[in-house]
C-alpha cells in the first residue's frame, strides 16, 4: 500500500472536524498553544505519477471512512 497524494486539499481542523462526525465522538479537538503549527499538509507535484497512467480510486472522505472503519474492525478482535 502507498500513500499518494490527491488534488483534495483540506486544513487538519477540517480533517479533525471529519474524523469525529464519522466516528460519531464528541469534540475532542483542543488547540494547544507552540504545537502543531502546520495547518495542511499536501504531497507536492504528482505530474509523475499521473504521467504513467495513475488515477486515484479512493477520495478523501472516502478514505477516512475506510481507515476508521479498519481500525475499529480490528479493536473488536
Amino acid at each position: 500500500m502507498y500513500n499518494i497524494g490527491s488534488d483534495e486539499e483540506m486544513t487538519i481542523k477540517d480533517i479533525a472536524k471529519k474524523i469525529i462526525e464519522i466516528t460519531g465522538s464528541k469534540s475532542v479537538i483542543k488547540f494547544t498553544e507552540g504545537f502543531a503549527h502546520d495547518h495542511k499538509y499536501r504531497l507536492p507535484n504528482l505530474e509523475k505519477i499521473y504521467s504513467i497512467g495513475w488515477k486515484r480510486n479512493v477520495g478523501l472522505e472516502e478514505g477516512l471512512e475506510k481507515t476508521i472503519e479498519y481500525f475499529k474492525e480490528r479493536l473488536k478482535k
